[in-house]
């Protein structure tokens, strides 16, 4: 299926779920079934009896166009969500790089390591004698 076929069909979206999921069709115009027998047609190749058949084939016709657009509709759902997924991995992996980033450009602060000098302490007389 093309995306002009699908453009085509999705006007009708309503009547193709109705004919997939409730098994009947109701309310379709002349126009719009001559506009899904051309799209049958180049899909399937053959006639789909959607303009001038039974109520029965129009039915049928409905539920292949149905099958075809919905599975279409599926494959072009999954499309969007891989490269919507593809865009976030990117995104997050730009933002990793960007921290590493400023973490590499941040300037560094070393600290000098000092001694603490002290005076020693003056023994007291108390001690000298003990240590006496």
């Amino acid at each position: 299926m093309t995306k002009e076929q699908y453009e085509i069909l999705k006007q009708y979206e309503n009547h193709l779920s109705t004919a997939k999921y409730a098994d009947y069709a109701r309310n379709l115009t002349l126009s719009g079934l001559a506009q899904m027998d051309e799209v049958y047609k180049a899909i399937f190749k053959k006639e789909s009896g959607l303009k001038s058949g039974c109520g029965k084939c129009r039915l049928r016709g409905l539920k292949d166009l149905a099958r075809v657009y919905f599975a279409y509709q599926e494959e072009q759902a999954k499309k969007e969500e891989e490269k919507r997924q593809k865009y976030q991995d990117e995104a997050l992996e730009m933002e990793k790089n960007a921290e590493i980033v400023s973490k590499e450009l941040e300037p560094k602060s070393e600290v000098l390591e000092t001694e603490t000098i002290t005076k020693p302490k003056k023994k007291t007389a108390k001690k000298k004698e003990q240590e006496d």
